[in-house]
């Protein structure tokens, strides 16, 4: 994609956020082992010409996905995605995509697991399937 679409895409974005929450459709939700948090992947309607947009959030259990601070991933034409729960780690692996916003870190002082005194927290890692790099 070209950095003029992709200029154009994002400034569509934000002038459509002023005017209101882009409808977004919930496309897959993924629970944590410990069923306190729940990674949830959403597909953004862009009324654009283009591709639709994708968003990851990491939520307590059972909420509904939308506010910005939950919000660990945003990307454009995601392909072949994998929500993956190790423990308090989540992986998010792709096939294809453009990432235009990532967090590899989410908490909450709301959810208290047993091992948590402070925040829960959740560490969070992006693969890219297509990567020529492979960890060793």
């Amino acid at each position: 994609m070209s950095n003029i679409k992709k200029i154009i895409l994002t400034l569509m974005l934000v002038c459509l956020s002023a005017c209101g929450p882009l409808p977004e459709h919930e496309m897959m939700r993924v629970s944590s082992p410990d069923q306190l948090v729940d990674a949830v992947l959403v597909r953004v309607d862009t009324f654009a010409m283009d591709n639709y947009a994708y968003k990851i959030y990491v939520v307590p259990a059972g909420q509904k996905a939308g506010k910005e601070e939950n919000t660990i991933l945003v990307a454009e034409d995601l392909d072949g995605v994998k929500i993956t729960w190790v423990a308090k780690q989540l992986v998010v692996s792709f096939a294809s995509g453009e990432i235009f916003q990532y967090h590899n870190r989410w908490l909450s002082a709301q959810i208290k697991d047993q091992q948590t005194v402070d925040f829960y927290e959740v560490k969070i890692f992006l693969v890219d399937r297509n990567s020529p790099i492979r960890p060793e």
